[in-house]
């Protein structure tokens, strides 16, 4: 026994040395917060842990309500995994006047349904996603004091925002209402602006209201911001409020026919202008050349001109790095000779720090099959000869991308045509037979286009298809009849789904 306690008082000893030695040793260290440890470890999580974990305790719950984490998580599960991107799809019944909201895995065929809302307007819109929020909301012409409403596609959490206040200057009932959602910094507080464009006669001068409604609150301020463009009688909402975007605290949108970009400070609540910089403008050749694509890269407003693509083969990235001097960079993205040849790419967007672009293979040329069906008046192998003249003549002048594609799009189809007609066919065996010789021109265009642009079209051919049927069949077994509209957003995380 007396062994025993003096073992034990020997292990006590050693424990209270090692403890000493501790404490000595965190005298000369600096603690970190356990909340820090937390906020860093939770905003790496999946969705569905974090809508378990916010019944753990208090300090839990308002970390993750935080919109810093939202904003913190949105961030970091687009850097570390990219196959993590879901869908948000919205569908409208029109017999039903409801409004269903699904969402679905990138990874996964799955979709799920997140909730729906009844006596919907018959044209909502879902403006981009700011910290994984949505804006509901009527677009364009509508009636006023209609439903909008916001909602957390991760959390399944929908609220109805307030009616908006009536109005003042107006006796119709309708008007060109546009919403916003933005996020205020300094009161670390989600916006919602209300613009309100009234007098739509043409012969009169519209006016103009503005409302603004802090997340929290209910109801909506009266503002009046100074504009610094002219706002009666102008589209100026129209031309550019749709391709709208946050950073640096405000909403911005081109207005390309003042070669400016509008932009207004939730912080300030008013409006401010942001001239282009000289080199994005078109020169007066390109009159009809479209205006630059506004997208956000890394938190910072961009640029993207694509009028010189067909001849340079080059697209030039504006991006605004200092936004208080208003100093722009440039940027160019060159692209391989092959790409061109299948038509301009086009910017459709960015996802954290790449940019999308896409294809537009629009390769119809127009005049091809009306001239070898009329050539075939003279015989047969006029159009032939026909048909080989205007292969030969656009691989001169537009090189062999352009003849192939009209010999397996245009002419093999046009001469089919033609010697069809000369040999009185009737018409069912007729579009048989054009509709095989198309689909097996098409089918070469594919793989010829495949073989130029070094992706393999059949695939993403195959996935779109299987996107689809999957949306249909889970909109049939909900019983989602006579869907009007559907709309398909990206959305960070999939977790949800």
């Amino acid at each position: 026994m007396a062994m025993e306690n003096q073992e034990e008082n020997k292990n006590l000893v050693i424990a209270n040395v090692s403890l000493e030695k501790r404490r000595k040793k965190r005298k000369g260290t600096v603690t970190i917060p356990e909340e820090i440890i937390i906020f860093d470890i939770l905003t790496r999580l999946p969705v569905k842990s974090l809508l378990q974990f916010r019944c753990v305790s208090k300090l839990w719950c308002s970390l993750i309500r935080n919109p810093f984490f939202g904003s913190l998580h949105l961030t970091r599960s687009m850097s570390d995994r990219l196959d993590g991107f879901g869908f948000f799809i919205s569908a409208y019944n029109k017999h039903s006047s409801e409004q269903h909201f699904l969402s679905a895995s990138h990874c996964a065929g799955a979709t799920a349904h997140l909730f729906t809302l009844s006596n919907s307007t018959s044209d909502p819109r879902l403006s981009f996603h700011l910290h994984g929020l949505f804006l509901i909301h009527p677009s364009g012409f509508t009636r006023l004091n209609t439903s909008v409403f916001i909602c957390n596609p991760s959390t399944r959490e929908i609220a109805r925002l307030p009616s908006t206040g009536p109005i003042a200057c107006s006796p119709y009932p309708q008007a060109h209402v546009y919403y916003n959602l933005g996020f205020d910094f300094s009161t670390n507080q989600y916006k919602v602006l209300n613009i309100r464009v009234l007098n739509l006669n043409k012969f009169s001068e519209r006016e103009v209201e503005c409302e603004i409604l802090s997340l929290g609150t209910n109801s909506w301020r009266k503002i009046e911001p100074v504009f610094p463009f002219n706002v009666k009688g102008e589209d100026w909402l129209h031309e550019g409020f749709k391709e709208s975007v946050f950073v640096h605290g405000g909403i911005h949108w081109m207005l390309w026919s003042k070669k400016v970009i509008a932009a207004f400070d939730f912080r300030e609540e008013n409006f401010r202008l942001i001239p282009l910089p000289h080199a994005a403008i078109p020169s007066e050749e390109f009159t009809y050349s479209d205006p630059p694509y506004m997208i956000q890269i890394n938190g910072l407003l961009a640029l993207i001109c694509h009028e010189h693509v067909l001849e340079q083969n080059k697209m030039e990235i504006w991006i605004l790095e200092d936004y208080q001097n208003q100093v722009w960079i440039e940027e160019r993205i060159t692209f391989p000779s092959s790409w061109v040849d299948l038509d301009s790419p086009y910017p459709s967007g960015a996802i954290h720090t790449a940019i999308l672009l896409q294809l537009r293979i629009t390769l119809v040329v127009s005049f091809a099959l009306p001239i070898v069906i009329s050539s075939m008046r003279w015989g047969v192998a006029a159009g032939r000869k026909t048909m080989v003249a205007t292969a030969t003549l656009l691989l001169v002048l537009s090189g062999p991308v352009k003849a192939l594609t009209f010999l397996l799009m245009h002419g093999l189809v046009g001469f089919t045509m033609g010697s069809l007609w000369r040999l009185g066919a009737n018409w069912g065996l007729s579009i048989f037979l054009c509709s095989f010789v198309r689909a097996i021109g098409a089918m070469g265009y594919v793989l010829i286009s495949s073989f130029l642009i070094r992706e393999n079209i059949f695939a993403l051919i195959t996935i779109n298809i299987h996107a689809s049927l999957t949306y249909m069949s889970t909109a049939s077994r909900h019983q989602y009849n006579s869907i009007n509209g559907c709309d398909i957003w990206h959305f960070w995380d999939s977790a949800f789904a």
